[in-house]
């Protein structure tokens, strides 16, 4: 019984395989008239053999209008449609644009094309096709193209050349088989001006047969440079258009970018103390602008350093990584309204709030509190250049529109799109600036920035006594996170400390409880170990979010070309 089964699978198998298989061409034949003024009047007999499988309304002719010259320019031939025939008889037939040209659908959906062997008639004119050469012109000519889906098996080519060409005047060559095949397995036949070119094999799916004709420059009009460029211009008009508004739109960037530097213009000069009224997180502000985790965390430093809480730091023996808690100091020497709000977000429900993902609400609430007085101090300071941007908007929506109404296709708009997006990106971040004021103010805090990172051991001696050196390295701690250069800043004083640790007192701040193994403070170690660890726990806490002659020829290519299924 399961033997019965399997034969009759087989035998089911083997019939649906047949009915699909028996669909094909039983011949493509096509004629090609070119005329004196470079046009070509083409007729196309597809003979098929239709079984209700793939060809169920009728086939379609997959006809490429749309050629790459260099790879960048388009060159894009004319088509126009004259009738199409179903056993010489009109019959319907739609069009559907493509990138490459057009699909044209033969039959009606509406009916089914009866089982048997039909005959399709094409017949159009197309331009652009013929080559101009030094001392021939020439067609190459891709009869069946190489992208149908069903064998053929007879292909019948005549060319029909300007009266006047005479046969010894005449140059062929053929191929045949899958894309970039060199196989000449063909014959031809010469008759005056009458070339008649015939495949010797089937073609397989897939598999094309190319033509090539030439003849003696002169019996076709060929086109001056002016009408060339002409026809260049038309063909690559969105390109035109697109290379137009990226000048535009590079004027508008250097303008905005030259304007940009005379306000920039500035001697960055050290400077001793941050500028007048200034919090850590103001300087990191002004220059990244926007507040970020390091920024917080030097906040966090100077509510410590005034004594407002102090820093708790534990040792996790799991991985001996530290966890930070801040614990609640007096509020009598908050500095400002910010400190003050600050404050008070941190500990309006405890008075030891850990640094950890189960409080990041609280942490968040705090850093929008600094974010908040950072912006409304320092915003009008920067210059975001909107009315640069605007335009570039403005060039960009432009030069689609044009590029739409020269008749572009969908995906050239598109890279026009994604080109004018991608630019605007770039043109954003690259015009950013700061008012003349804001200016002034960064030239400041460059400078502050500047004696952070460069200051010298002897210098501080200079700046204060050795036994308060504590209080200048604390004072400017907060400064030196927000603005990078905590190391630098405490590699200064590394020498003052030592000699703090020989002489049996070392350097402990107030604000400061080392929970590791002696309790001591490493002050190079604290001031990278807590912005970083402020940084990962903001981070970790966020929501996730050519010729065809001389070898130059092959299978599939030339003009025309294409391929074609069942519909």
């Amino acid at each position: 019984m399961v033997y019965k089964k399997l034969i009759a699978l087989v035998v089911l198998l083997g019939a649906t395989y047949s009915l699909v298989a028996s669909e094909k061409i039983i011949s493509f034949e096509e004629t090609i008239h070119i005329q004196p003024d470079g046009w070509m009047d083409v007729e196309e007999r597809i003979t098929v053999n239709a079984e209700g499988a793939a060809i169920k309304r009728g086939i379609v002719r997959e006809i490429p209008l749309r050629y790459r010259v260099f790879g960048v320019l388009n060159h894009l031939p004319k088509f126009e449609l004259k009738r199409v025939l179903l056993d010489n008889i009109p019959t319907q037939f739609h069009v559907e644009e493509v990138y490459n040209g057009k699909h044209l659908f033969m039959g009606s959906k509406h009916y089914r094309v009866k089982p048997g062997v039909h005959t399709y008639s094409i017949s159009y004119r197309t331009n652009k096709h013929i080559g101009f050469f030094a001392n021939h012109d020439e067609l190459y000519w891709n009869v069946t193209g190489h992208q149908w889906r069903f064998p053929i098996e007879k292909v019948k080519a005549t060319v029909y050349l300007p009266s006047g060409v005479s046969q010894g005047q005449i140059r062929t060559e053929a191929y045949v088989g899958k894309f970039g095949s060199k196989d000449k397995n063909f014959t031809v036949s010469i008759a005056n001006n009458v070339v008649t070119f015939e495949s010797k094999k089937p073609l397989y799916p897939n598999e094309a047969f190319t033509v090539v004709v030439g003849w003696p420059k002169g019996f076709v009009h060929a086109p001056t440079w002016a009408e060339r460029g002409a026809g260049l211009f038309e063909d690559n008009l969105y390109l035109l258009i697109l290379l137009l508004g990226l000048l535009a739109f590079l004027i508008l960037i250097v303008r905005t970018l030259w304007s940009s530097k005379r306000v920039h213009a500035g001697t960055i000069i050290p400077l001793f103390e941050p500028p007048k009224g200034f919090t850590p997180s103001m300087g990191r502000y002004l220059i990244k602008r926007k507040l970020d985790s390091t920024g917080f965390a030097s906040e966090l430093v100077q509510l410590a350093v005034r004594g407002c809480l102090k820093i708790d730091s534990q040792k996790k023996f799991t991985g001996l990584s530290a966890i930070y808690a801040l614990i609640k100091g007096s509020e009598k020497k908050i500095g400002n309204k910010m400190e003050e709000s600050l404050f008070n977000k941190l500990f309006a429900k405890t008075g030891k709030l850990e640094l950890s993902q189960k409080n990041h609400s609280t942490i968040k609430s705090g850093m929008d509190t600094v974010r908040y007085f950072d912006s409304e101090r320092l915003d009008k300071y920067l210059d975001s250049n909107v009315s640069s941007i605007a335009f570039g908007f403005v060039i960009g929506a432009v030069t689609l529109l044009l590029a739409a109404f020269s008749g572009a296709h969908i995906v050239e708009l598109g890279v026009i799109g994604a080109v004018f997006i991608f630019a605007l990106i770039l043109f954003y971040f690259s015009v950013r600036g700061y008012t003349p004021e804001g200016q002034e103010l960064v030239d400041e805090v460059r400078g502050f920035q500047l004696f952070l990172r460069t200051v010298e051991t002897e210098r501080l001696k200079m700046m204060a006594p050795v036994d308060r050196s504590p209080e200048l390295y604390e004072k400017f701690l907060p400064y030196a996170i927000a603005l990078d250069a905590e190391k630098n800043w405490t590699q200064a004083f590394a020498p003052i400390f030592k000699q703090f640790e020989i002489s049996g007192r070392p350097y402990q701040p107030v604000w400061y409880y080392g929970g590791g193994f002696d309790g001591s403070f490493n002050a190079s170690s604290f001031s990278t170990s807590f912005s970083s660890f402020v940084s990962t726990l903001h981070t970790s806490s966020s929501p996730t979010s050519s010729s065809g002659f001389g070898g130059g020829g092959s299978a599939g290519g030339g003009g025309g070309g294409g391929g074609g299924g069942g519909w």
